[in-house]
């Protein structure tokens, strides 16, 4: 057996690394323009659809797809592969060269050809190849030849502005995600490397061996960041604190993955969950404007502040949810267990990286740690707002999760029902809006009144379209 000085062995581990990271001075690329007469004729969600994710399936038609360039082999970390995203789904491109990024680097445009090309995947992770190597114990995707590439793919544009999909960890772990957002450029707000694995490098840059590292959300949400032991950055101790990463959302059979490019996709200097740290007050209505129809989180650092309008002890609101309103908006806290707030009470909730979200179409801040929430004050009082059934039919969302009074209603069953329990129709002219109870509510079996109705009031809600609860029978004024 051979012994080496410890000076010998430094350098021959140096030149180990050296051979496997990219060259950082290759030229840029020139000609950055997109090209004359080159179209995009499918999406890459319509190319995906073609495959059945069994197997290999060879294109034959004459389709090209676009899209743009989010990783590429620069840092070490993607291995003779990019990966294109266009506004519809993100795909992996395997090409047979190195420094792919000197010709296909982050944010230029391609457009690729894919007439005799294939589909097939890796553990799940759909890819486009160029043929079908049976030669080893299992068929594979092969590369296409970095000489033959021009005849696939077709240079656009560069620094093209790449938007990341902003989504809470407990998303990425839905099987729907797997899917959906397969090779496409995702943000985590609020993350942080779990201590189990604080002090650890991205990867064993020594043995070149591949890293798995688990990155958590305030909720306890885990997902696995995977770092190559070629990346140049696999020596580099992960950070400490809280913050943001980016990555791109890939999978190994069925377990969710996140790579990053470089180092520069992760900014965690906050102080850690748990930690203590100062949250900016925002209003409602800033919280309510990040929704934007898909599941995202709320940005770092923010809380709220509102006051109690759902009750509790008439158990016409789940034991987890809360209703709050400020001077500009109302919304649905829904926490982890049941809370134990009282109309009229002013709360302050930390909503740092929670889950914004909409059930059945009524958005919500979902899966809130009760310790999030403060209580400030008691026995406030929020003053109905006084509208009509077609205003809030016409525009639910200004309403929504917001106290309303209404009059000069009529309810009905239209079943012949006489109890609050279920649906009601409560009507007002020509208009009509849903008023809901819940069968578990303690008024539930009890009759309504009937005829004209001098007021109701009642909280704005959805259920796949909107309607209004009441607390109690107290909020009904025959």
């Amino acid at each position: 057996m051979k012994n080496y000085s410890l000076p010998f062995a430094f350098t021959l581990i140096n030149m180990l690394l050296s051979s496997c990271v990219k060259d950082k001075f290759d030229a840029p690329p020139v000609n950055c323009a997109d090209p004359n007469g080159v179209n995009s004729t499918m999406t890459i969600a319509d190319l995906k659809a073609l495959y059945s994710g069994i197997g290999f399936l060879k294109l034959t038609s004459d389709d090209i797809i676009e899209g743009i360039i989010i990783a590429d082999d620069r840092s070490g970390n993607f291995y003779k592969n990019i990966v294109i995203q266009d506004e519809t789904a993100g795909i992996a491109i395997l090409i047979d060269g190195s420094s792919l990024y000197t010709e296909y680097p982050i944010g230029r445009k391609i457009f690729i050809h894919i007439k005799d090309l294939y589909l097939g995947n890796y553990n799940g992770l759909v890819q486009l190849g160029y043929n079908v190597d049976y030669s080893g114990t299992s068929p594979a995707l092969t590369e296409i030849q970095i000489s033959i590439a021009d005849k696939f793919i077709t240079k656009g544009s560069c620094n093209n502005l790449i938007v990341p999909i902003h989504l809470p960890i407990s998303t990425l772990n839905n099987a729907a995600s797997l899917t959906a957002y397969q090779n496409k450029l995702i943000q985590l707000d609020s993350v942080e490397f779990s201590s189990s694995s604080l002090g650890q490098t991205y990867a064993d840059a020594i043995g070149l061996a591949s890293r798995n590292l688990t990155v958590e959300d305030c909720t306890g949400s885990t997902i696995t960041l995977r770092t190559s032991g070629y990346a140049d950055f696999a020596r580099d101790t992960i950070p400490s604190g809280k913050g943001i990463l980016l990555g791109v959302y890939q999978i190994y059979g069925t377990t969710p993955q996140l790579y990053i490019r470089n180092t520069n996709d992760v900014n965690m200097l906050d102080t850690r969950c748990g930690g203590g740290g100062t949250a900016t007050l925002h209003d409602i209505i800033e919280v309510r404007s990040v929704y934007t129809g898909t599941t995202v989180s709320a940005p770092s650092g923010w809380k709220i502040k509102g006051i109690v309008t759902s009750d509790k002890n008439y158990l016409n609101t789940d034991a987890k949810n809360i209703v709050i309103q400020d001077a500009t908006a109302g919304i649905v806290v829904r926490f982890i267990s049941a809370h134990s707030y009282n109309i009229g009470d002013e709360i302050e909730v930390n909503i740092d990286a929670q889950e914004l979200s909409e059930y059945n179409g009524l958005l919500q801040i979902n899966n809130c740690p009760n310790a999030n929430a403060t209580l400030l004050s008691t026995s406030n009082v929020v003053t109905p707002q006084t509208v009509t059934v077609a205003e809030i039919n016409t525009a639910p969302d200004n309403y929504e999760s917001e106290l309303i009074e209404l009059s000069g209603v009529t309810l009905s069953s239209g079943t012949g029902a006489t109890i609050y329990g279920g649906s009601l129709n409560c009507t007002q002219g020509a208009n009509t809006i849903i008023l809901y109870t819940r069968s578990a509510a303690t008024f539930s079996a009890t009759t309504y009144p009937t005829g004209i109705l001098s007021s109701i009031v009642a909280i704005v809600s959805d259920f796949d379209g909107p309607q209004i609860i009441i607390r109690s029978t107290a909020d009904v004024s025959p």
